[in-house]
């Protein structure tokens, strides 16, 4: 019988109701009882979260040899272990049947299949062995598919729907670009999906809120990368905040963002590199936890203002462009016909000028 707390720690007993620790998990793999101490276990898991090896260091000497190393898995690509490297597992500890995606392998009875919390997924099929609980969301596939037959690249937390952070648009490559600048965490971009991964130690307040934001199954936050100034009749500014609606049980929050714009407001402030990408990402991210299926700028003035405020602790690179620190910004237009105008923005402090953008011809939308 086995027994899962909060937290991840794993009580056992057998044929008795006494329950006795297995493990717990930390950071680099887990702790197991030693006697009258503890142990600890080492694991290398690969950009897909597959436990690769696990070993320790039992003499405390910082150099792992052979006789340290428990347990070595490889697998083919849907999860179905080689043979030949899983062999030598010299430890009967639960905590080694936590393999592919770090997920707890169901070998009772020989069944062999993996337990995603949603469904079960069976590798030498690579197949989910229950029907997608939310078909109705994804009709372009079969419900049984795993991971839209992609499992290179992607994974499954628990065998619901995707979630994630998608950044479209001409200037998605620069803003990734920026992202990565301001982060310590490598960051890459999907050129077909537009998803993006996160792999490396998350250091800072902003990086660690940028993972959960990554990886957050309830909330997909969608990034419009331009070169656009205006949505509709307004003008960005750097970025604008879209809000979030309800799309079925998930939560979509949508940002716009102007890379180019983004570097001549750095460059003024003297804000490194990728702060307002990283700002504008936990802003649309923030918005949507604190204030689900709230409006955008326009429309919700305090959900806006709330999350800017929370983006900007967590950054502590991002400055308040605004007078109160010395900052102005000035859209002008000049008429050129009676339906175009000539827009121009510009940002300057003291006698430092910046153009942000000059748009000739704009369609003169009139209430």
């Amino acid at each position: 019988m086995t027994d899962y707390l909060q937290g991840g720690f794993q009580y056992s007993a057998l044929n008795s109701k006494t329950f006795t620790l297995d493990f717990f998990p930390t950071a680099e793999g887990y702790v197991q009882p030693s006697g009258s101490s503890y142990e600890y276990v080492y694991q290398y898991k690969d950009h897909l979260g597959n436990v690769r090896l696990s070993y320790s260091d039992k003499d405390n000497n910082g150099t792992v040899n052979n006789t340290e190393i428990i347990a070595e898995n490889n697998y083919y690509p849907f999860g179905l272990a080689h043979k030949g490297y899983n062999s030598n597992v010299v430890s009967t500890n639960p905590a080694q049947k936590y393999k592919y995606n770090s997920k707890e392998l169901q070998d009772d009875f020989g069944l062999n299949f993996y337990d995603f919390g949603a469904r079960n997924y069976d590798p030498a099929l690579g197949r989910w062995m229950n029907i997608d609980p939310l078909t109705e969301q994804m009709r372009r596939h079969s419900p049984y598919n795993h991971v839209f037959n992609n499992p290179i690249r992607f994974n499954d937390p628990d065998g619901m729907a995707p979630q994630d952070i998608i950044v479209t648009g001409s200037e998605s490559k620069k803003f990734t670009e920026q992202l990565n600048s301001a982060s310590n965490l490598k960051i890459t971009r999907d050129n077909e999906t537009g998803k993006l991964s996160a792999t490396g130690i998350a250091k800072t307040k902003a990086d660690k809120k940028l993972l959960e934001a990554i990886n957050d199954k309830d909330i997909t936050v969608k990034i419009d990368a331009t070169s656009d100034n205006f949505r509709g009749n307004e003008v960005i500014f750097g970025g604008a905040f879209g809000g979030s609606e309800f799309n079925n049980d998930a939560i979509v929050a949508t940002q716009v963002v102007n890379p180019i714009q983004a570097s001549i407001i750095e460059d003024l402030t003297g804000m490194p590199t990728g702060t307002v990408a990283i700002h504008e990402t936990l802003e649309a991210y923030l918005g949507a936890v604190k204030s689900p299926g709230a409006g955008g700028f326009n429309s919700d003035l305090r959900s806006y203002e709330k999350a800017h405020k929370d983006a900007m602790k967590l950054a502590p690179n991002a400055k308040k462009v605004n007078t109160l620190n010395g900052f102005r910004v000035r859209v002008s237009n000049e008429n050129v016909s009676e339906d175009k105008a000539t827009y121009s923005g510009v940002i300057w402090k003291g006698m430092d000028y910046r153009q942000l953008f000059s748009d000739e011809n704009v369609p003169i939308k009139r209430k």
